[in-house]
């Protein structure tokens, strides 16, 4: 970073940075970082992703699928995970399989 970022670019998803569901400290924090990004030289452009409002309705479906690959672990071991992990897993191997195909062609859309 000495040299500067000069010709680099960072795209600012404004729905992201905007949402009400950030923490005061952590928008600061990245208001801050960019304005440094500036200073050394890079292009700063917002731009506006607007489906990333729905990312964590999207990709909760999607932990379905570490709940199938660990489906063994999670029979057998499940006091080896955290609780917010055995949550997230044993959620998962509940989900109806319409559920997770939705989630997939609305990631499919988001990229």
């Amino acid at each position: 970073m000495n040299q500067g970022v000069n010709g680099g670019g960072v795209g600012v998803i404004k729905e992201n940075i905007n949402s009400e569901v950030v923490d005061v400290e952590a928008r600061e924090g990245v208001v801050k970082a960019i304005s440094v990004m500036e200073g050394l030289g890079a292009e700063v452009e917002e731009i506006s992703i607007s489906l990333t409002k729905h990312a964590n309705v999207i990709a909760f479906p999607i932990e379905g699928e570490s709940a199938f690959n660990h489906q063994h672990w999670i029979k057998t071991r499940l006091s080896d995970y955290g609780h917010d992990t055995r949550a997230e897993q044993l959620a998962g191997l509940m989900m109806p399989a319409q559920t997770y195909y939705k989630a997939e062609r609305l990631r499919s859309i988001l990229r």
